[in-house]
Parts: C-alpha cells; sequence; structure tokens
C-alpha cells in the first residue's frame, strides 16, 4: 500500500493485518503479507512491513514490488488538498506520476 501513513492509509492497514485468510478480492492478507511504504516514517505502532519509499522514484518502489512478489497494490498516496492548493501544478503532477509509477508495478 502506497501512502499508509495517511488516514485512510492506516486504517485499511489495520483490517487487512487483521485478517487472516486470503480474500480473492483483495489477495493475501495478515500482517506477514501487508506492506506498506509512504514518504514519511510511521507511529512506532504501524502494522505490517513498512518501506520508507517515494511512489514517485519508481526504481526503489519497483524494487519492493518485485521482490516481495506483490500482486494487489492499495495506491492511497496523495497530497491534502489544503496543502495541494497553494501549487497546483507541482501537486498535480506528482500526483500523476506516482499514480502511473503504482499503475506500472
Amino acid at each position: 500500500m502506497t501512502g499508509a501513513n495517511g488516514q485512510i492509509g492506516r486504517a485499511l492497514v489495520s483490517k487487512l493485518c487483521e485478517r487472516q485468510h486470503s480474500d480473492p478480492n483483495v489477495g493475501r492478507c495478515g500482517e506477514e503479507n501487508v506492506f506498506t511504504c509512504d514518504i514519511r516514517k510511521p507511529a512506532k505502532n504501524h502494522a505490517g512491513k513498512f518501506y520508507l519509499v517515494d511512489v514517485t522514484k519508481s526504481s526503489k518502489y519497483e524494487r519492493v514490488v518485485r521482490d516481495h512478489k506483490i500482486d494487489c497494490i492499495f495506491h492511497m498516496a496523495a497530497i491534502l488538498s489544503g496543502t495541494a492548493i497553494g501549487r497546483v501544478r507541482n501537486s498535480c503532477g506528482r500526483e500523476a506520476s506516482g499514480t502511473v509509477s503504482a499503475d506500472e508495478h
């Protein structure tokens, strides 16, 4: 999951880690099968396996996806609208490149 430290990401990671079975719509669940990344370090009690990765920097992101044979990605990375409003052009570019990177892997 990208954007795992955001409000939605944290809640979703928690739910995926609680599940102890495979889901045909989601894939393998349980804490040992949930890999997360963000551009900020998580809180100490973060569930799942965390990687400090910027999804727009595709080489490191690609390596994590490949090395762990990740087959389902929740792309939750985003710039908050309050932050983005003052930098629309830069924010849109980062959002788009992050989505392209997540989609390619």
